[in-house]
């Protein structure tokens, strides 16, 4: 019973009073419409709208699948251009346009331009024919079985038009479509899509499909190419995307083989007398016992050098 508050008496000594289920041939003007709240059987008309006892909110029929809650949902009326049947509770993205209506077709994380997600259908929509997209809101009579209550649902790489509990792995995109109401054959999904994210380079910092809040953070994360580089006698460079060991090369006696380096060990035994050769080896100069030699009458002491 909807009761519509008039301007006119009907008879009562205290002014207007309520008329019910009355029938109007032209406009009524009227300051409050007051919609019966319990026993409410919607007629299943287009354009009946009610008070939906479940969604505690006005509701009106658009059409014999789709209901919309006011204030709750927002819906778009598409074009289904995919070239098969859309079933309800598919994802979409908008493919381009005909009609004064977007057109749609099922999408899927494995590309930028099909990750762009609209909404999901919220009724069966035929190939070349109209139909409604909820944009935002919830989306009933979906199977959320493996899912549970609560649960994030992203998009699919692998399967074009539907929902999954994990991210896809990259190089996919990252998309958050919906959430979980329920875990159940005929059950619920809140409908928020996300704008797309790449998970990996293809993106730069700034790109318009990275939140404005994950620009400095994807610009941080970006994987960038650093590289030690390195010359003999040094050795063990390269790019940095694994752990790397630097090293270093004794030095090469010389002759054919010769090669800079690093100073040989001279070994445990601490001594002053050894001296490193060219060939690489340290030794003790010949005659290195320490000795003096005069020239004519000024004495020259060498201690611990090799022979003249």
């Amino acid at each position: 019973m909807t009761q519509i508050l008039t301007n006119a008496s009907i008879g009562l000594p205290n002014g207007p009073a309520p008329v019910t289920n009355p029938t109007f041939i032209t406009g009524i003007t009227t300051p409050q419409v007051q919609y019966q709240t319990t026993g409410v059987t919607p007629t299943g008309l287009p354009g009946d709208t009610y008070w939906d006892t479940a969604a505690l909110t006005l509701a009106t029929t658009l059409n014999s699948s789709v209901t919309l809650q006011h204030g709750q949902e927002m819906h778009i009326r598409c074009v289904n251009k995919s070239g098969a049947d859309i079933t309800d509770g598919s994802v979409v993205y908008i493919d381009t346009a005909q009609g004064n209506r977007p057109t749609i077709k099922l999408a899927k994380a494995d590309l930028l331009a099909t990750s762009e997600v609209i909404g999901v259908a919220t009724e069966l929509i035929a190939d070349n024919a109209e139909g409604y997209v909820t944009t935002f809101g919830v989306v009933n009579g979906f199977d959320t079985r493996s899912f549970a209550a609560g649960d994030e649902m992203h998009l699919s790489a692998a399967t074009a038009g539907t929902l999954q509990t994990g991210v896809p792995a990259a190089p996919n995109y990252h998309v958050m479509v919906a959430t979980a109401l329920n875990s159940t054959v005929n059950g619920s999904i809140f409908v928020h899509p996300e704008p797309p994210l790449a998970q990996d380079v293809a993106f730069t910092a700034d790109s318009p499909m990275v939140a404005p809040t994950q620009k400095a953070v994807k610009a941080y994360a970006t994987p960038q190419t650093r590289t030690i580089s390195t010359t003999a006698p040094l050795t063990g460079g390269g790019d940095l995307s694994t752990n790397r060991t630097l090293a270093i090369s004794t030095f090469v006696a010389s002759g054919a083989s010769h090669a800079a380096g690093i100073v040989p060990d001279p070994g445990a035994s601490s001594g002053i007398t050894k001296f490193l050769r060219e060939d690489a080896t340290w030794s003790v100069p010949a005659g290195g016992g320490g000795g003096s030699v005069g020239v004519g009458s000024t004495l020259y002491i060498y201690k611990n050098c090799g022979g003249f």
